[in-house]
């Protein structure tokens, strides 16, 4: 009920904004894969506004989802009763979770340029990227690194962060695309689309939250193990 609960409190502060980003994330990603496929099905083969489409869905698949995980974060940290405003807290976060997001892929891409098994296991390392930097005051100061502070957090919860992504990012993906891809055009069944949208937030809202509680409880870990270090000097 505890879960419920919070979810239902996050939707009720981030969750039309985030929906809407979700649902013009999709929008456009169908609209660009349609002009895509007619590029490269034409005798052309489309040119320079092929490199165009490519790199306007490029710009979609970073812009929508950061700003979807900024609406979640912002929404858990809400129901703790936190007292930034909205305003402050996507200026404050958002340029520098679009940077950090870019240092992860190109962390991921470096580790993963042979061989695909080293790119994700790289992913998996940085998952606690977006939470570095809006939580962390020693990342907003400076003093910290969002890239190396994810992977200490992992590496303190491997199996549950991993079997987390593993449900998360690839089971309940696969499970959702099976029963609900041929009602996600927004072209031709617009209504159920907006509810496949729907079901794409819970999902995020959800994973967010279940990785948030892993950030917490590593960071609360820490912080135990800073105190006693402090006591014994």
């Amino acid at each position: 009920m505890t879960w419920l609960r919070e979810t239902f409190r996050i939707l009720r502060y981030v969750g039309l904004p985030a929906f809407l980003a979700l649902a013009a994330s999709n929008i456009a990603d169908q609209e660009l894969n349609s002009r895509l496929e007619t590029l490269m099905m034409s005798d052309s083969g489309g040119g320079a506004q092929l490199w165009v489409l490519a790199g306007l869905s490029l710009l979609n698949s970073l812009f929508f989802p950061i700003l979807v995980t900024a609406c979640c974060i912002y929404g858990i940290l809400r129901f703790r009763k936190y007292k930034e405003n909205t305003p402050n807290f996507f200026g404050r976060t958002f340029s520098q979770l679009c940077i950090e997001t870019l240092r992860t892929w190109g962390s991921a891409l470096r580790w993963g340029f042979l061989f695909i098994i080293p790119g994700a296991i790289r992913l998996l390392q940085l998952i606690f990227v977006p939470f570095v930097v809006c939580l962390s005051r020693d990342y907003e100061n400076g003093s910290r690194d969002a890239l190396k502070t994810s992977s200490q957090y992992f590496r303190r919860r491997i199996i549950s962060t991993t079997a987390l992504v593993i449900v998360f990012e690839l089971v309940i993906p696969l499970i959702l695309t099976e029963i609900l891809d041929p009602w996600r055009s927004f072209e031709k069944t617009p209504v159920s689309a907006l509810f496949c949208t729907a079901a794409d937030l819970l999902v995020a809202v959800f994973f967010t939250q279940a990785l948030y509680r892993i950030f917490e409880s590593v960071r609360q870990e820490l912080k135990d193990e800073s105190v006693l270090q402090l006591e014994r000097r």
